[in-house]
This record gives structure tokens, C-alpha cells and sequence, in this order.
């Protein structure tokens, strides 16, 4: 199976989730369980494959005020100091 965009990924795993919620019988049920759980570890893999590597920065700040503010800034974006 040629490599899937994460887009077309999720949109399959909408239509499991749909065989899940319509399914008549628990053997149907359990295999689109089973399908849904495989797309959705296609997915992560897919995600792992896109993310960045992260970028280190340092900063030193000798006053104790301007280090609380900045660590406060970098929150409000998203990012975690430490």
C-alpha cells in the first residue's frame, strides 16, 4: 500500500469510526476495532515523521523578576521552559 498523507489517514479512520458506530454484530464491531487501532498507529507514525526537532535555546537573566516574566511569556506561546 503506497504511503498514506495524514490527512487521507484521518479521514479513513472517520469512516472505521463510522463502520464502529454502525456495526450489527460484535464480530464486526471487533474488526473495525481492530482496523481503527491499526490507522490510528499509522498515524501517530505519520505524526512522529512530520514533527520538528526541537531547537535548544538559553537565555541567562540575572534578575529574578525578568526570568519570572519570561517564563511566564514562553507559557503563554506553548512553550515549556526548563
Amino acid at each position: 500500500m503506497p504511503h498514506m498523507t495524514e490527512q487521507e489517514l484521518i479521514q479513513k479512520l472517520e469512516k472505521i469510526e463510522h463502520l464502529i458506530a454502525g456495526a450489527t454484530s460484535d464480530d464486526e464491531r471487533g474488526a473495525a476495532k481492530n482496523a481503527r487501532d491499526r490507522m490510528r498507529t499509522k498515524l501517530q507514525k505519520a505524526q512522529q515523521e512530520t514533527t520538528e526537532q526541537a531547537i535548544e535555546y538559553r537565555f541567562s537573566m540575572n534578575d529574578m523578576w525578568t526570568r519570572k516574566l519570561f517564563t511566564a511569556l514562553l507559557r503563554s506561546y506553548g512553550i515549556s521552559p526548563y
